[in-house]
């Protein structure tokens, strides 16, 4: 009986943390499509790495395919993306940045860290301020 009680608890347990997923349809969309691409998500990220420290305190999601990356961050509103991108600019003016382009959509900024390889995702907008 015990061993029965423990068994429903955990797929209780398990049925609530999969259902309280706090990741939108858009970022679901944009990772099925980086894989689709053939890239792989980065697990363990390096704070110390330019592409992947935190903005406003989101943790960004980090796509590698050998050498490209594509860091993103999922924001709540333009509004925060944009304070996303002046943190990024205030904590990187010192430094010199290699290869990247810098691209959103309305609730996600994206940081394509790139040797002359093309971003694989279509339909956003390309920012000024990528080197």
């Amino acid at each position: 009986m015990k061993a029965y009680c423990f068994f429903l608890g955990m797929l209780l347990l398990v049925t609530v943390v999969g259902c309280s997923s706090s990741e939108s349809e858009d970022t679901i969309k944009i990772r099925s499509n980086l894989e689709g691409a053939g890239y792989t998500e980065q697990t363990e990220l390096n704070s110390d790495h330019l592409f992947e420290q935190k903005l406003l305190n989101v943790k960004p999601i980090v796509y590698v395919n050998g050498d490209p990356q594509l860091t993103f961050y999922p924001l709540a509103t333009p509004e925060e993306r944009e304070r996303a991108m002046n943190q990024f600019i205030e904590k990187t003016v010192a430094y010199n940045i290699i290869d990247y382009d810098v691209y959103e959509d309305e609730l996600h900024l994206f940081f394509f860290v790139h040797y002359d390889e093309e971003l694989p995702l279509a339909g956003l907008t390309k920012l000024e301020g990528g080197i």
